[in-house]
């Protein structure tokens, strides 16, 4: 989507929500300065004086970004006439707009304020504010946010996704951003550029802690290759860009630990990239340009980590922040209207509704838990303005979970020496590493996956079967993904894309030898769950399908999901294998899709599908 490349600033603050009613949606149809041409696509039309908001849609139903803001000026028969006052991005031909009406708010009662004066909405600790300033804060929020567009990075792997990091040292090239967004950066692109900045060191919290690969066993690790890291934690850590290239133009601020004990109620700003996820096409040699969005929001409940309400409250560091951010903004910022940061997004909190999972609300790591970090990294000395004492808390105690780790830790390690068996053909040798890690961490899904796998692949080594043979050690590897993928659900509580399609794959198999037509029809609906969220599976997952069409002699609909297929995975040599049978059976030509098969095969020197 081309808009994504413009600024895109959120200019909707939480009370301009509930006050103003949507009325009418249009079109812009040219742009000439600061004058916006308007087809309305609604009945209902907006009258001279309503607000009007260009945005953007952005995607995965992440929401809206604002582009510009404005009134209408002039009603002309079925167009609008629309005077731009604010442009946060470039406007152009078919942008989107939407019209508000202010609903005013009903005046409170005389007396209402019994026993205090008025309510001050001047958020704790926060400098005061000109009388220019909104109520809320909202106009000083948008000041900060435009004085750090400078500091801001757009962080990341173009394979594994993105998040947000901020500039909190221009001088040594420093940047504060979350854990679990510092394991997958490798380079930071500086806000409204393409300038981009190799990722030279990292730094993590010590207390961050790690999910390992069984979903179940937590251990306190900064490497990444324990696991992911648990949310609930000081899911902190800092980058260091390497020296070569521009300076960095601009910092932020950071609070300081005794300045964000009572952040309650305060209203806050934050900057981050949502919209920059998974989309490879950001990320191509052209370079990919980054362009923060701004959102506003309340503190509403700070906590300690776990969910603790009862910490003293220089422990309270797990912040909840009333704002409904995107995929993409963990590791923003967060800042008050005196310009300081605050705290640190870390992630969302889901809800289920009919249209699936939404935000509910987002969490935070308190400021002080970064001079923590800054401070057992030996760094707090970079900065002028720092805490007086070192800030010391307690460890994150997973004490209970050291015994389980070690086991699931030499689990790993034996499934990873049985994988490496296994390609070079040891397959004896790879099925006793397999049963030393059952017998050492019988709840590790990966163990039962693997020995399913390793059964397939002897399958395909040794060639044609009795069909009860065969039907007989393809049952056994069905049991095991079966098992992998009942503990892999239990442990992360979603289900493993590539064990449910291996599953698949098993069921398919044994039901070809059968003829367990029932077994067919199950699988396809499988299938068809996982397409949506099959990722770069999705191409095998329409294969799958479409073989089990073929067996059920719907040969058109098999066709119509291998070409799908095909051109999601040109490269599979068994996605033309397919095709080339699923042609024969129908009667059609089939002889280039055999042939470059089988080319593909040769090429490959026999190497077994990477699915």
């Amino acid at each position: 989507m081309c808009c994504l490349t413009v600024a895109m600033v959120l200019m909707l603050l939480p009370g301009e929500i509930e006050a103003d009613a949507i009325k009418g949606q249009g079109q812009v149809r040219e742009v000439s300065g600061n004058t916006a041409t308007v087809s309305v696509s609604t009945q209902e039309r907006p009258a001279v004086g309503d607000k009007a908001e260009v945005y953007v849609e952005l995607p995965d139903k992440n929401g809206v970004a604002i582009l510009a803001t404005g009134k209408v000026k002039e009603l002309r028969g079925e167009l609008v006439l629309v005077d731009l006052e604010r442009k946060t991005g470039r406007v152009v031909k078919n942008s989107l707009v939407r019209f508000l009406s202010d609903v005013p708010m009903p005046a409170p009662p005389e007396n209402e304020n019994v026993g205090s004066s008025k309510v001050d909405s001047t958020p704790v600790n926060d400098e005061p504010r000109s009388t220019e300033s909104r109520s809320d804060g909202s106009d000083s929020l948008a000041d900060i946010a435009k004085r750090y567009q400078s500091a801001m990075f757009l962080v990341g792997d173009p394979e594994k996704g993105s998040g947000t990091a901020f500039v909190i040292s221009r001088k040594h090239r420093l940047l504060a951003t979350n854990a679990h967004v510092a394991d997958i950066a490798k380079v930071g692109v500086l806000n409204e550029t393409r300038s981009v900045y190799k990722v030279d060191r990292k730094w993590y919290h010590p207390h961050v802690v790690r999910l390992l690969d069984d979903g179940l066993t937590k251990v306190v690790s900064a490497d990444p290759d324990d696991g992911e890291v648990v949310v609930d934690c000081p899911d902190l850590a800092l980058l260091q860009l390497e020296s070569v290239g521009p300076e960095l133009p601009s910092e932020v601020e950071l609070a300081l630990p005794q300045d964000v004990y009572e952040l309650q109620g305060s209203a806050c700003g934050m900057m981050g990239y949502p919209g920059y996820q998974h989309d490879q096409r950001l990320w191509q040699k052209t370079g990919v340009f980054a362009s923060a969005t701004f959102m506003p929001g309340h503190v509403s409940r700070l906590t300690g980590f776990g969910h603790n309400p009862e910490a003293p409250p220089e422990l309270r560091r797990l912040v909840h922040f009333s704002v409904q951010p995107y995929k993409g903004f963990s590791g923003s910022p967060v800042f008050r209207s005196n310009g300081q940061v605050v705290m640190i997004l870390n992630h969302l909190h889901f809800k289920e509704s009919e249209h699936g999972s939404i935000t509910d609300f987002a969490y935070c790591v308190r400021i002080d838990a970064l001079w923590e970090l800054l401070d057992n990294a030996n760094l707090s000395e970079w900065f002028d303005r720092r805490p007086i004492e070192p800030v010391r808390a307690g460890a994150y105690d997973v004490s209970a979970f050291d015994a389980q780790a070690e086991r699931v830790r030499r689990a790993i390690r034996l499934n990873s020496e049985a994988a490496e068996l296994s390609d070079r053909d040891r397959f004896t040798d790879a099925s006793n590493r397999i049963s030393e890690a059952i017998d050492v961490a019988p709840e590790y899904w990966r163990s039962y996956w693997q020995r399913g796998m390793i059964t397939y692949r002897v399958l395909n080594h040794i060639g044609r079967l009795d069909p009860q043979d065969e039907v007989k050690r393809r049952q056994s590897a069905l049991k095991d993904h079966k098992r992998a993928f009942d503990l892999y659900k239990q442990g992360h509580n979603r289900e493993n894309v590539r064990v449910a399609l291996d599953l698949a794959r098993e069921t398919i198999s044994i039901a070809r030898i059968t003829g367990d037509r029932a077994a067919y029809n199950k699988v396809m609906v499988l299938l068809t769950e996982l397409l949506d969220r099959a990722g770069d599976q999705k191409g095998y997952v329409l294969a799958l399908r479409g073989s089990i069409k073929s067996n059920l002699k719907d040969h058109a609909g098999a066709l119509e999901d291998l070409n799908e297929a095909i051109i999601l995975d040109p490269d599979s040599t068994d996605f033309y294998k397919y095709r080339a049978k699923v042609k024969q059976r129908m009667g059609a030509d089939f002889a280039s899709d055999a042939q470059r098969a089988e080319e593909m095969h040769e090429r490959e020197h026999v190497r077994p599908h990477k699915h």
